[in-house]
């Protein structure tokens, strides 16, 4: 609630309000005024003052002002809320509003003081955070291509009103582009662009993937790129056409994201955002998709080469004598001791032996992992073998250099007259099948992953494989989104980073495998000592980056003790004892993100130039 003796004062107060500010009587007559906001709606004050909305918007926006104020007036409520704004050029913004209402020193309502600012930039962000982040929930639950695309296209179209978008994608051997998704075009249009050669100015699309850069086109009518389509521009009423091209993450040219308008039109800041963020959530599920294909070729390659070999090994079974150091297999002949008496050239390069007279007469306990898997694998599948009777399984065997490898092995019983006792021996067929069942357990984890949901095309992008914390990249996001934060709402942030002492020393005396160790146990630290607020990243090498939320400069330094003790005390793997150097900054009001990270650079630069272990700010 606001109190004022004379409404002269509040006219002042108006002056000194950084954003949009006015006062309208109780009769909603505009009063006091001040420059942005008629700045904004680009009149002088005199074609203001004693006006009311109606005389100065469209009918639409004078309604609803008009409703909220008589609300705010009605209910004795002051109000705050945020509103989209639709300009005379079509163009939308989004504003915060605060409405108080003014009352005299005798509690008699004057009015209402209005304050109105400009949000439409942290708007747009938002909206374009949420869109990624749905449309790669859906990339990553949905497989098929198709939908995932036509589900971009429909949320391109929600977004930009008065559009049809579409997507082609490239056909690298004819250099042809075909469609993808484009269900709001018509069928005409279409089938008429479907399996166009790409060329200089050959529409927008065509350039852009030609080019393999944006093509902006706002008046189609009279592009030099368009003359050639005419008639089916004008009959499927298409007048601008803004192309962006899809890059995969190697920068290879996939297709063309596209966005016609039934006007004359060029395209908002905000739309050329839009179009960057689905060209580049079309390029993700698009290489899903390409990987997931390419996947699914090798494994059935792989599955049929290895129904080859044993179909070619039952079909020459009456002659193995003739076929037996030349077979695709390995082969080898057991005695009933369990001894290798004969194998061929195939099963020795299986087992990493140089020919298979090195085999003759080894046992197979050296062929097991452990003494206990040789004796189990003899109970189950050795002793329970008939004569003449077969049976296929996949084993872990030991190569001649200790490395275990995948097997499957098929095995036959021969000349067993006595199956009371043990027979003569058995001879057995041995494939590696080591690379089907690591690409089997990839794609068994990958689809695991991906149903329970425990991963997400995003996460895999944000994430240090190493220590599981926020990579360098997903860090640079989140305090880009801070400052936006800050500058909005006022809420004072810091950084921290952390650099592990003499760490190049652990890699070159220990080796990098222990350095990963050392890590492992510093994340850990870091992570116990953050607060739940707090986000915590691998800012690269043995440097570890904490973005620490609503804090002041007493709270970082304490907080940066608390971890540097934390380290000192803990007892490591390694070395049992290492320290950290600490720099810690607090946000100023005019940082940008390179400022506030050079400071912090420069703060723990000073920490261990003073003989590191210890900690300063700047």
């Amino acid at each position: 609630m606001i109190t004022v003796s004379s409404l002269e004062n509040l006219d002042a107060l108006i002056e000194l309000v950084p954003d949009i500010a006015f006062f309208k009587n109780i009769n909603f007559e505009y009063i006091y005024v001040n420059k942005r906001y008629l700045n904004f709606i680009k009149k002088n004050k005199e074609d203001v003052l004693n006006k009311t909305v109606f005389d100065l918007y469209s009918i639409e926006n004078a309604c609803q002002f008009d409703s909220d104020d008589k609300k705010i007036l009605q209910s004795n409520k002051d109000s705050s809320y945020e509103e989209p704004f639709i300009k005379e050029n079509g163009e939308k913004r989004f504003f915060y509003t605060t409405k108080q209402i003014v009352y005299d020193q005798n509690g008699n309502k004057l009015g209402l003081f209005c304050i109105v600012k400009d949000v439409t930039i942290e708007v747009e962000y938002e909206i374009i955070y949420k869109d990624s982040r749905d449309i790669l929930e859906y990339i990553a639950i949905h497989e098929n291509l198709t939908k995932t695309l036509d589900e971009i296209v429909r949320l391109a179209e929600h977004r930009i009103n008065g559009t049809k978008c579409s997507i082609l994608l490239l056909d690298k051997k004819s250099e042809c582009l075909f469609n993808a998704s484009s269900n709001s075009l018509p069928n005409f249009f279409n089938e008429a662009i479907d399996g166009i050669k790409i060329g200089e100015k050959v529409g927008s699309c065509g350039s852009a993937a030609f080019k393999q850069e944006r093509v902006i086109v706002d008046n189609i009518d009279t592009h030099e790129n368009w003359q050639a389509y005419l008639e089916l521009t004008q009959k499927a009423n298409l007048h601008a056409c803004w192309s962006e091209p899809i890059f995969s993450s190697e920068d290879e040219l996939l297709g063309t994201f596209a966005i016609y308008h039934d006007k004359v039109k060029l395209p908002s800041s905000f739309s050329l955002k839009l179009i960057n963020s689905y060209a580049h959530l079309a390029a993700v599920a698009i290489e899903k998709d390409q990987n997931k294909k390419a996947i699914l070729k090798k494994e059935h390659q792989l599955i049929e080469q290895i129904k080859q070999y044993n179909v070619e090994l039952k079909s020459q079974e009456d002659e193995l004598s003739k076929i037996f150091n030349n077979a695709l297999v390995g082969l080898m002949y057991i005695t009933g001791d369990r001894k290798l008496i004969k194998g061929n050239q195939r099963l020795a390069d299986i087992f990493g032996y140089e020919s298979p007279q090195e085999m003759l007469g080894i046992s197979m306990h050296s062929l097991h992992l452990s003494k206990e898997r040789f004796v189990e694998f003899g109970r189950i599948n050795f002793q329970s073998l008939k004569y003449n009777e077969k049976f296929n399984i996949e084993y872990q065997l030991r190569k001649k250099d200790g490395s275990s490898i995948w097997c499957e092995l098929s095995g036959r019983a021969l000349d067993n007259e006595y199956p009371a006792d043990l027979y003569k021996g058995v001879l057995w067929t041995v494939s590696d099948i080591s690379a089907r069942k690591t690409l089997e357990n990839k794609v068994q984890e990958r689809t695991k992953e991906i149903e329970a949901k425990n991963i997400s095309l995003k996460e895999l992008s944000i994430k240090d494989h190493l220590t599981g914390l926020y990579n360098r990249s997903k860090l640079d996001e989140v305090l880009e989104y801070n400052i936006k934060y800050y500058k909005r709402y006022k809420n004072s942030f810091g950084l921290i980073l952390i650099d592990i002492d003499h760490f190049k020393s652990v890699n070159d005396t220990y080796g990098h495998q222990a350095g990963d160790i050392i890590l492992k146990e510093f994340s850990n630290i870091i992570l116990t000592c953050s607060r739940e607020t707090d986000v915590v990243g691998r800012w690269g090498g043995e440097e570890f980056l904490i973005i620490v939320d609503n804090i002041t400069q007493n709270n970082i330094v304490e907080l940066s003790k608390k971890i540097r003790n934390k380290i000192e005390n803990h007892k490591f793997s390694i070395l049992k004892k290492m320290t950290a150097s600490l720099g810690c900054t607090i946000f100023k009001e005019n940082d940008n993100a390179n400022e506030i990270i050079f400071r912090v650079d420069e703060a723990l630069y000073k920490s261990k130039n003073n003989g590191r272990n210890c900690i300063r700010f700047l």
